[in-house]
């Protein structure tokens, strides 16, 4: 604490000029509290070492000491004098302490610290600061992102700024999560969509580093984040939390079905949407596209409502209620065109509103009627299936590979090794694959989520060999079972999304 004025006056030579005159004030003050159910039993850090800075400010900025690491505190902030009235409001001067190691023992009944409770096993990760030493970039400033994922699932919000070199970010969010949250920082010079869809690559995402903490991770923490020459610093802290009352999927759901946010889609009855949403949930591979062209998102649809089903409900949530929902980088809407027009005959509501504004996002040139969703805008791309898999399903490594000459065969096998290390692939086929009699046409016109049990048999000069696997489609899981020869004619690329 301390006490601020302003003057006129130079204090030492009596010349003309504007300053501020602060006195610091020697309260106490709590810098750590034990968690419910602990005490403080002794300080292992040294408690005599003093940590002091004198300094003359000449500037009207922030001014930064770092000290070492022996000493109580790591850094001070000083802002001392600026160039208005700042007594009482600007300046400060803000400590940020080193870690200090305290040994802590369970508190006995009745005691302080002492609530009868027990551990929930939920934690909760505090993202305190972050400094930049040294930018990515080589001249102007990085678009810093946080990225935080809990137990798998990114959580909002994704935390973004712009900072240069000696730029302090304080942030100070909160994040909840059970078993272990990475926390990952990029430089989002051109969002993945964006370069995946134009090409335009004047310098794309990079990964400046990553940190992943298990619930065991108790307390105050430092990441170092160097990849790419940068240099960046992240504090934070882990504390134990209480269990969030939204946890599954269905918790989710009832919050929606008690949620008094009205919904912007003029065809859609929220109560139905509830039920279909619960539908979905219980078993995603009920997802239909019926016969809209929007069988990419639908293998999108499927993937994210197996694989974060809390997540799903809260997308399509979102969408109902304010037209447009979040992704990894990016905010997309609905057009008024869907909110307010009809549901195509054979959708549910729940499917109709989360494909077509997927697809309806992505379209550059008109956008998609529902009245007639066969027109060439409603055709999915390899780029989109990459920009959704890296958007909606948050994979960092998303990949095409074409099959248009060759490589069917590789294809498979890399779609299946993905697969197995718990990403996603997505075949773009002709349909004919998944009919008995239809003979393929010379260009793709179907996606299917590629599920596995893959067997491939290539022959030889006698046979022609044989393909099974196992695939997702039109509201219902297949089984692919072709000659080598036919599987090769209606395969023409897979785009696969990894860790």
């Amino acid at each position: 604490m301390m006490t601020a004025e302003e003057w006129i006056g130079n204090l030492t030579t009596g010349h003309s000029a504007n300053g501020t005159m602060a006195i610091p004030l020697p309260l106490p003050q709590v810098i750590y509290t034990p968690p419910e159910g602990k005490r403080i039993k002794r300080i292992l850090s040294p408690t005599e070492i003093a940590s002091s800075w004198e300094f003359v400010d000449n500037d009207h900025g922030v001014d930064y000491r770092f000290l070492d690491s022996s000493g109580l505190v790591d850094r001070f902030e000083v802002v001392g004098d600026t160039d208005g009235d700042e007594s009482g409001t600007r300046t400060s001067v803000r400590v940020l302490y080193n870690p200090i190691l305290v040994e802590l023992v369970d508190s006995e009944p009745g005691s302080p610290g002492s609530t009868g409770t027990t551990d929930s096993g939920w934690r909760q990760l505090v993202v305190e600061d972050l400094f930049c030493n040294e930018t990515e970039d080589w001249w102007g400033a990085d678009e810093a992102r946080l990225e935080i994922f809990g137990d798998g699932s990114l959580l909002t919000p994704t935390l973004k700024r712009d900072m240069d070199d000696g730029d302090l970010w304080n942030i100070n969010k909160s994040f909840v999560f059970y078993d272990q949250v990475e926390v990952k920082l990029w430089d989002a010079d051109v969002s993945v969509t964006e370069e995946i869809l134009t090409g335009y690559q004047p310098d794309a995402d990079d990964l400046l580093g990553k940190i992943t903490l298990g619930k065991g991770t108790l307390g105050h923490g430092e990441a170092s984040f160097t990849l790419d020459g940068a240099d960046y610093r992240l504090r934070y802290r882990v504390t134990k939390a209480s269990a969030p009352k939204i946890q599954t999927a269905q918790d989710a759901l009832q919050a929606f079905e008690r949620s008094k946010g009205s919904g912007v889609w003029a065809a859609v009855d929220k109560d139905q949407l509830v039920r279909e949403i619960a539908d979905i949930i219980e078993n995603p591979i009920r997802i239909y596209q019926a016969q809209t062209p929007l069988c990419g998102p639908a293998s999108i649809a499927y993937e994210l409502a197996s694989r974060e089903p809390r997540r799903y409900v809260e997308v399509v949530q979102q969408l109902y209620e304010t037209g447009k929902f979040d992704m990894r980088t990016k905010e997309v809407e609905a057009s008024e065109s869907l909110t307010n027009g009809p549901i195509p005959s054979g959708m549910r509501a729940a499917d109709w509103m989360l494909l077509s504004t997927m697809r309806d996002a992505e379209n550059w040139l008109f956008p998609m009627d529902p009245a007639d969703p066969w027109e060439v805008e409603g055709m999915t791309f390899p780029g989109e299936m990459q920009g959704w898999s890296y958007e909606l399903l948050g994979y960092d490594n998303v990949e095409y590979e074409s099959t248009y000459v060759f490589g069917e065969f590789d294809a498979l096998r890399k779609a299946q090794e993905v697969r197995n290390a718990g990403g996603v692939a997505f075949l773009m086929i002709h349909s004919a694959l998944l009919k008995e009699t239809e003979e393929p046409e010379p260009w793709p016109t179907h996606w299917v989520s590629f599920l596995g049990n893959l067997t491939i048999d290539e022959g030889n000069w006698l046979d022609s060999g044989r393909v099974t696997f196992d695939v997702f489609s039109w509201g219902n899981t297949k089984s692919v079972d072709k000659t080598a020869d036919f599987f090769e004619e209606c395969m023409w690329g897979v785009v696969t999304g990894r860790d």
